[in-house]
């Protein structure tokens, strides 16, 4: 149906201008204007993509190595921002219609040029041999007088004494060839600079197509006639004035912010870089092997990395002094400390992240305990191999994981291990809103207890910690620099930015670099610079209650929006535990109140046994097991192992 309705076309223009050559190129342009506004929906879709590239960028980095994850966020943004993705595709899927449909007519001269009907068009078909574009080849014999037809001897298929119904690979004339490869690797430079898209390709993604379309022009400039080759020329001239002109008239300088662009780009292109030794990647797979080769396991310990270590090492090393239980403890960080413990039945294997995912899905443990949420909801999946592992989910952190963690993380976990009261609750009353069968061990916070215990009071005065929590306007984006100007002068500062923050924005942390009072801490294994100061400020962290717990000291909240990335938080109906005790443990400060900063802290100092018997009242009514949760920890494993293990003996 298009290819009569394009014939139609170019037989008027044919008509017209009585010159094929013209009527192509007239029918070329009227293609693109009729185009038009279809390339114009494009171009503006193309500006959107890129304007919502810095945002798409920053859910990767956020989300690095989380495919499921990433596709989940980016089809949200492109429903907000009413992106289509497959829009791009439309110009190129035209163009082939088009160029299909133009070869078939280019090719059928006499069905779509001349006046001849389809009951003589067969006759002077039946007079030609099986060639492959017969009725150019009719055309050619009647030129030639071997077919006598009128009609046919006055079709015009020249043009500046070029016969078009001629092919390069016949006559050895390369001109037509050559010429449409020039305009092809010409209109893909000038794309590579301005097309709005096609600029932000890598340079091997544009050489590579720069060299196949330039090899696509060269065969079309080859192997058909004249004709289309023309139409090929004349396109890529016109595709180029087009480009000119879109851009002139939505303007991608208007909407996209190219520097924030390049520098989520930099940051991206930096975590897709494997910096890994080759020694590293040997003990990856040495250690894939190796933890594989051994049967019957039946404790698996995952860490993310060496920071993680220290809120599975009280259950560690309770198990290594009271069981006979092995431990695998799988890290993805080379430099963890798990690998400094010296027994024959701790088992440390480094396994990168990519690497991970196939482990998970191949896992043969009895137990699974990690501290990583979204077990099975993203690239983290549950066993494949064997279905009765126990996976023990244990929080890194007091407090609330229906608001402040993603909708469903916890469910597919068999048992989790609750550090308080409030933590007992919200399990509970998820698994009853949502009808799950999550076991709820009441634990305590093994590393709270070894904080507590290794504190040691120190009389330094004037230090305040400012630790924020990793999240959209937390005090690093909205007020880190009023909250610097105003304490320093009368404290020192340590800023504490949460290790997410200072992975991605370490650069924007250089201006405070040779400051006085001010100290960046980026060891997130010592803790020393957090206990030993008089003050703590963040937002919504957890460390707010290790700190509080442990020194009995005060916290200053700011109160920047809270972090929600649960929507559906309200569903359990409890309450928040972060907003019920902020005003137990210390005081909360509204962002536009920040100048009375400097009096809450003063407040809060002169203040200390009021707060310390409030902290200390909240920390032995809410937290289990006081001093001794790696035990209970210890024990439930070392008993659910033991379980399963009858269990298979009675099967």
């Amino acid at each position: 149906m298009l290819t009569n309705l394009f014939g139609i076309v170019m037989k008027a223009f044919y008509n017209m201008f009585n010159n094929y050559g013209i009527a192509i190129l007239v029918f070329t342009l009227f293609s693109k204007i009729i185009l038009f506004p279809v390339s114009l929906i494009v171009q503006k879709n193309s500006v959107k993509f890129l304007s919502i590239k810095p945002q798409l960028n920053k859910i990767k980095i956020d989300n690095y190595g989380d495919d499921n994850r990433i596709t989940e966020l980016e089809s949200k943004l492109y429903k907000k921002e009413k992106y289509n993705p497959f829009f791009s595709a439309i110009p190129l899927i035209l163009q082939i219609v088009i160029l299909v449909i133009l070869i078939n007519i280019v090719t059928n001269p006499i069905t779509y040029i001349s006046n001849i009907d389809q009951g003589e068009r067969e006759a002077l078909i039946n007079q030609v041999d099986n060639s492959k574009y017969k009725e150019l080849k009719i055309i050619k014999e009647v030129k030639n007088e071997n077919i006598k037809n009128k009609e046919l001897q006055q079709l015009d298929l020249s043009f500046i004494n070029y016969d078009l119904s001629d092919i390069s690979i016949d006559t050895h004339n390369y001109l037509f060839p050559f010429i449409a490869a020039l305009s092809t690797l010409v209109y893909c430079l000038i794309s590579m600079k301005y097309n709005v898209l096609q600029k932000e390709e890598s340079l091997f993604y544009n050489l590579v197509t720069t060299i196949l379309s330039v090899l696509l022009s060269v065969y079309l400039g080859l192997y058909v006639p004249y004709g289309i080759a023309l139409y090929w020329i004349f396109s890529n001239i016109l595709a180029i004035l087009q480009l000119f002109l879109l851009n002139a008239i939505i303007n991608p300088k208007k909407y996209v912010d190219y520097k924030e662009l390049e520098l989520t780009k930099k940051k991206l292109k930096e975590l897709s870089i494997d910096n890994r030794s080759r020694s590293i990647k040997q003990k990856e797979k040495a250690d894939y092997k190796r933890f594989f080769s051994i049967d019957n396991k039946h404790f698996v310990i995952y860490g993310e990395n060496k920071s993680y270590y220290r809120y599975f090492k009280g259950i560690i090393n309770y198990l290594l002094k009271n069981s006979n239980i092995i431990i695998h403890y799988i890290t993805s960080d080379i430099y963890d400390d798990a690998f400094k413990i010296d027994s024959d039945r701790f088992k440390c294997y480094y396994i990168g992240k990519a690497k991970l995912i196939s482990l998970m899905m191949k896992m043969d443990s009895d137990i699974v305990l990690m501290t990583t949420p979204d077990l099975d909801n993203y690239h983290l999946k549950k066993s494949l191999i064997k279905k009765d592992i126990e996976y023990i989910f244990l929080p890194h952190g007091i407090g609330n994981h229906n608001v402040f963690g993603r909708k469903g993380s916890l469910d597919n976990f068999d048992t989790i291990f609750a550090l308080d009261k409030y933590q007992k609750k919200e399990i509970e009353a998820g698994n009853k809103v949502y009808n799950l069968n999550r076991k709820v061990v009441e634990l305590g916070y093994p590393m709270l207890d070894e904080m507590i215990n290794n504190y040691k009071p120190k009389k330094i005065s004037k230090r305040i910690i400012i630790a924020p929590s990793w999240q959209k306007d937390n005090i690093m984006d909205l007020c880190i620099d009023n909250i610097i100007d105003i304490l320093t002068k009368k404290y020192d500062v340590i800023i504490r930015p949460h290790p997410q923050y200072l992975k991605y924005n370490k650069d924007k942390l250089l201006k405070y670099n040779g400051r006085k009072h001010i100290k960046i801490q980026d060891d997130y294994t010592d803790l020393s610079n957090i206990f030993d100061s008089e003050i703590l400020i963040t937002d919504w962290s957890a460390i707010a209650y290790e700190y509080a717990y442990t020194t009995k000291k005060s916290v200053i909240f700011i109160n920047t929006p809270m972090k929600v990335l649960n929507k559906d938080y309200k569903k359990l109906n409890i309450d928040i535990f972060e907003l019920k005790t902020r005003d137990i443990i210390g005081k909360s400060i509204n962002l536009d109140e920040l100048e009375d900063l400097e009096k809450t802290v003063e407040y809060l100092i002169n203040n200390k046994q009021k707060y310390s018997k409030r902290i200390t009242r909240l920390y032995k009514n809410n937290v289990y097991n006081p001093g001794n949760s790696s035990e209970v920890a210890a024990k439930y494993i070392a008993s659910s192992i033991k379980e399963k293990i009858s269990r298979r003996k009675h099967d």
